[in-house]
């Protein structure tokens, strides 16, 4: 039983350091998430958004483009800003109205 036991340990340890990895990479993705919507009767917008998540930032640039009178597109990047560098993320979407 108690092999049981600290092999549960270990594995509780082992998925604390993996949330702790992928912290940048939420803060990165919430700074997407947070990048301002294009206003209502403007064409153009860029607009940047942060980020933090158990103590590792994230920075995102997005900009938005009304294709007519019925459709937005939207393209964004952002970055976790941990110490060793992060990886980018890039997301796009696309709206239509009806």
């Amino acid at each position: 039983m108690a092999r049981y036991g600290q092999a549960f340990q270990d594995r509780a340890v082992a998925d604390a350091i993996n949330v702790r990895q992928f912290a940048g990479a939420v803060a990165a993705v919430s700074a997407q998430a947070n990048v301002p919507a294009l206003a209502a009767g403007q064409d153009r917008a860029i607009g940047l958004g942060v980020a933090s998540f158990m103590g590792k930032g994230g920075v995102a640039m997005g900009m938005s483009v009304r294709g007519g009178n019925n459709s937005v597109y939207k393209l964004s990047i952002s970055s976790g800003t941990s110490s060793g560098g992060g990886l980018a993320v890039v997301g796009a979407g696309a709206a239509w109205s009806f």
